[in-house]
């Protein structure tokens, strides 16, 4: 056995820090033995590792909460609301469940609300942390959801159901959707371009692709039991590829 060192952890965490040392110290004695399944062992310590990260996660995001009663965001004044609310929002490896306030738009009855929280930690729909919205994001538009859901836990990443997936790789879409004008240009402005580099290749095609989209229920929907009824459309994709030479 290896020689152990002191480490000072929260307490909060300590038990999953505990449990990840326990399978590193059980798997060394049954490997003495020869008697190893590495595979497992593997498995129930990536298992152990992702609860210390949804725990420490938890605690990060809860040092984020405002207890104020008053904040200015945008240049308005919001006030806390009471009792501070639950909410699980969803991380790379698993939700955090935390209390955090939520503040109304002060002299406006049933006013707009702001959850500080969620705007100090760039939590995207008012549900999914940076990490996660980014791997729903490309696993959403690089495959269709069941290859998605199985990739996802093959890697022991999202751990949610394959149509919360879905939705959320979606919810990415419509909002890249509403902040593309705006963000292109950025991001243009932000690439480094090669010193070495002195041409550029532009390759643009576009395809007709049938897209699945809602459409309104009829009484023949609903006798059937087709609670989301679907049409196929034609719509065009455009595809653009560009090489710095």
């Amino acid at each position: 056995m290896s020689d152990f060192v002191s480490v000072q952890v929260p307490a909060e965490l300590a038990e999953v820090v505990q449990a990840i040392v326990a399978v590193v110290a059980q798997f060394k004695e049954v490997a003495r033995r020869r008697e190893e399944d590495f595979r497992s062992s593997e498995g129930e310590l990536g298992a152990k590792v992702s609860e210390l990260e949804t725990e420490a996660l938890t605690l990060m995001l809860s040092e984020l909460d405002e207890t104020a009663p008053r904040i200015v965001v945008e240049g308005k004044t919001y006030r806390r609301m009471e009792p501070p609310y639950p909410e699980t929002y969803a991380g790379l490896r698993g939700g955090a469940r935390v209390v955090r306030h939520l503040y109304r738009l002060l002299g406006e009855h049933n006013g707009p609300t702001v959850v500080p929280l969620e705007l100090r930690a760039g939590i995207v729909e008012g549900r999914y942390t940076p990490a996660a919205a980014v791997g729903l994001a490309h696993m959403n538009q690089a495959m269709p959801s069941r290859e998605a859901d199985q990739v996802a836990r093959s890697l022991g990443v999202l751990p949610y159901s394959r149509s919360a997936q879905h939705r959320g790789g979606t919810a990415m879409g419509t909002r890249w959707a509403t902040l593309e004008a705006t963000t292109v240009g950025e991001l243009a402005e932000s690439i480094e371009i090669p010193a070495k580099a002195h041409s550029i290749a532009l390759g643009v095609d576009r395809v007709s692709m049938p897209m699945a989209e809602d459409r309104p229920q009829t009484a023949e929907d609903a006798k059937a039991g087709v609670k989301r009824p679907l049409t196929v459309q034609f719509r065009m994709a455009f595809a653009a590829c560009w090489t710095l030479c």
